[in-house]
């Protein structure tokens, strides 16, 4: 089967067959590709801060493990709703609720 992954934009595409790398850029807010024995390759998606940046290549990594033949960068939203997720809950007060175990 191939896998092709769609950029952020929809303007690139890329077998997933000659990828050999997926990674986050130097400059922290982009997930990049490298593609062939060459170092040809592209930007996959930019996103605001490193932190959405690692979401969107936790996203896209989730979705190649599940499949199918097109795969989608997340878009903005989609990562905002992982971080949500991700985020400590606060009780109404502000505090951070405590946690169970530990010293």
């Amino acid at each position: 089967m191939r896998m092709i992954i769609a950029n952020k934009d929809h303007n690139d595409a890329y077998n997933l067959r000659h990828v050999t790398n997926l990674y986050i850029g130097s400059d922290g807010r982009s997930v990049k590709c490298s593609a062939g024995s060459t170092t040809r390759g592209g930007i996959l998606g930019k996103y605001g801060s490193y932190d959405e940046t690692r979401k969107a290549l936790d996203i896209l990594l989730d979705r190649i493990d599940k499949g199918g033949n097109v795969i989608y960068m997340p878009d903005d939203s989609e990562v905002a709703d992982g971080m949500k997720s991700k985020q400590a809950y606060h009780h109404i007060t502000g505090k951070k609720t405590k946690g169970h175990g530990g010293s």
